[in-house]
């Protein structure tokens, strides 16, 4: 949840909306899964009806970036009545099958710290997790912005007091899930889709590729932007989130 920075939300709700943020099962403040229990993209799009049926949300304007767009388009696909539009931030519709759609997967360097950090123990206490946190970011930030290594530490620091776990089985859960490809042209809600070009994650091609088979979809391309949500970005997308989830 705190990850969303208060550069989007407070101009959020200084416009009169209600935001809810929430920890995804297995990380922050929700429930921790045993690790012999494994879970689905589904299984979060259910955990977020479940989020919305005990806040009494009928229906609700869902943003949601990577992981969280992958979540929100399964929950669109299941109960498309209670999306009322997308904000889909660098995500995919198609990331362990993203060769079976000619889509790039990540590039080296993040698959080689990905096969360094699965040998390394996990971090034991806050101060390993936060210096674990700074030195990851610094692989997936792009030239958009300077990087503010103050920022990525003191958010790094937020993220350790919030949450009492952060060794969630996510991206276990991404690569167990099938492929949203074949969904996409039933998902008609107003959606806004924005990527940066210098992600190494999920290259800038999957958000290319998602914005022309949405039905009902705007497209917005960062230059020079990684796979990253830093306050100078979240005060560049302020206008278009609320152009999309505003009403005339």
């Amino acid at each position: 949840a705190v990850m969303w920075c208060r550069e989007l939300i407070d101009p959020l709700l200084d416009a009169g909306h209600r935001v809810i943020r929430f920890d995804n099962r297995d990380i922050g403040r929700s429930t921790r899964i045993p690790s012999d229990v494994s879970y689905t993209i589904p299984d979060l799009a259910a955990d977020l009806a479940a989020v919305m049926d005990h806040l009494g949300v009928a229906s609700a304007h869902l943003l949601g970036r990577s992981m969280g767009g992958m979540t929100i388009m399964q929950f669109a696909v299941a109960m498309p009545e209670r999306v009322s539009s997308m904000t889909l931030i660098y995500t995919t519709p198609a990331f362990a099958d993203a060769a079976d759609h000619g889509l790039p997967g990540p590039r080296q360097h993040i698959l080689d710290a990905m096969a360094e950090a699965a040998f390394e123990p996990p971090p034991k206490t806050d101060e390993e997790r936060i210096e674990r946190r700074v030195k990851d970011t610094r692989l997936y930030v792009g030239s958009r912005y300077p990087y503010d290594a103050e920022w990525v530490r003191q958010e790094a620091e937020e993220e350790a007091a919030h949450a009492p776990h952060a060794e969630p089985a996510h991206g276990v859960a991404v690569m167990a899930s099938d492929s949203l490809v074949p969904l996409l042209g039933s998902l008609t809600q107003p959606t806004l889709v924005l990527h940066g070009t210098a992600d190494p994650i999920i290259d800038v091609a999957h958000g290319r590729f998602l914005a022309g088979r949405l039905p009902n979809a705007a497209y917005v391309e960062y230059e020079g932007l990684g796979h990253e949500m830093p306050p100078a970005f979240c005060r560049e997308i302020v206008d278009p989130v609320l152009a999309l989830i505003t009403p005339e």
